[in-house]
């Protein structure tokens, strides 16, 4: 059984070389995909630990690339991971010894978010479906939605969590092009669930656009 590491990155030179060094030992190939033409090391340092690197048109947000890189790899699992994102080694270390004695075909991950820029911010925790069995993944191009599963799904222990690190420096501008996404998609679909989940994340944004003080502007719709 073989797995596959993916991810999906824009300019994340200062990331990309701890990341592989952290990951790439445990995973037999990393899928890296860059979000838009390639503007630091990043597909330098991607290419020197034996990646396979792809560029795709760029979209500013994650999930749409996420498929794209998944139908691109081999491995019987496959592992989506961010480059600002450590996964336990208490998982990686046994990836081997999990997937061959896998009961399951997803595994749900507690992960934690921590303010490098701002230590005294408070930690943010959530879970995400990251571990998943190929002839089981089901992968969405919608903004902030996880992979999905189409088997059984369990969770890994809340105390070997993913560790995210953050900078609170950069909210404004991702407040920005995440909203402009979002209506962007918004403006495609009708009234069903996956526009009240958009319309959800909308609302969960408001407070930190207010906070940061960020000037929503529909003209950047143009953009996307």
């Amino acid at each position: 059984m073989t797995i596959s590491l993916v991810t999906v990155v824009h300019n994340e030179e200062a990331q990309m070389e701890s990341f592989l060094k952290w990951h790439r030992p445990w995973v037999d190939e990393v899928i890296v995909v860059h979000d838009g033409p390639c503007e630091d090391a990043t597909r330098e340092i991607a290419l020197a630990q034996q990646c396979q690197y792809y560029e795709a048109l760029y979209e500013g947000y994650c999930e749409s690339h996420r498929g794209w890189g998944a139908v691109r790899s081999h491995g019987h699992w496959v592992l989506f991971a961010d480059a600002d994102e450590r996964f336990p080694l208490q998982f990686l270390q046994f990836t081997r010894e999990i997937e061959k004695n896998a009961a399951f075909e997803g595994l749900l991950f507690h992960r934690t978010t921590f303010w490098e820029d701002a230590p005294e911010r408070p930690v943010v925790n959530d879970v995400q479906l990251r571990f998943i069995r190929r002839d089981a993944l089901k992968l969405s191009t919608m903004i902030h939605t996880s992979p999905g599963c189409t088997g059984k799904v369990v969770s890994f222990p809340e105390t070997f969590p993913i560790v995210h690190t953050n900078w609170v420096a950069t909210i404004p501008e991702k407040l920005v092009r995440y909203r402009r996404v979002i209506e962007h998609q918004l403006a495609q679909l009708p009234d069903n669930s996956e526009r009240t989940h958009l319309e959800q994340c909308l609302r969960e944004m408001e407070p930190d656009e207010q906070f940061f003080g960020v000037v929503r502007d529909s003209s950047l719709l143009d953009a996307v």
